[in-house]
């Protein structure tokens, strides 16, 4: 599973600059494996994401496919799934949309290592 402790944290005004410093996530080795990753985001915040999805990559092995989404994403999820093309992971950015997604039972519950690194953060 993901995040244990290890990893690089970067530090800085929030403009998505840092320099590396101490390790907090141990990333697992994924060699191989595909993930999709589904979010509203375009412009700089995608631009920012995807740099992340590539650290991710060289991290863990894995190679991940960012799929932009339509704003209500609740829509274009339903959409996804009804057609079997779910994306593995779906950044929801508002309750109510978390909501729906769990009331529909499109959510699955995050692992131990997940929940252990919710409180670290």
């Amino acid at each position: 599973g993901c995040g244990d402790g290890g990893g690089s944290k970067k530090s800085g005004d929030g403009s998505g600059e840092g320099t590396d410093s101490a390790s907090t996530v141990t990333l697992p080795k994924l060699d191989g494996e595909n993930i999709s990753v589904a979010a509203v985001w375009t412009g700089p915040e995608q631009a920012n994401f995807t740099k992340v999805l590539g650290e991710f990559e060289k991290r863990t092995g894995a190679k991940v496919t960012f799929v932009p989404a339509q704003d209500p994403i609740v829509n274009f999820l339903g959409t996804k799934i009804a057609g079997g093309q779910p994306p593995d992971v779906a950044m929801i950015p508002q309750v109510g949309a978390i909501q729906q997604a769990v009331a529909k039972k499109w959510a699955k519950p995050v692992g131990p290592e997940a929940k252990a690194q919710l409180t670290k953060n």
